[in-house]
């Protein structure tokens, strides 16, 4: 899978969609570790600023 730190923004922002209609916007994340580090840094970085967004 060659997943970039937009799509790792779009999919947090799907997730946190749901969790609004579904579980009052509660939402658990999870993120594991890779082998490209910069690409983790990237990915991360996407996740949490959606996240902060909200």
């Amino acid at each position: 899978i060659n997943l970039t730190e937009d799509d790792f923004d779009w999919a947090t922002g799907q997730l946190m969609e749901r969790a609004g209609r579904h579980s009052s916007n509660r939402l658990v994340s999870l993120l594991e570790g890779g082998y490209d580090l910069q690409g983790l840094a990237f990915s991360v970085a996407a996740h949490v600023g959606r996240l902060m967004k909200g």
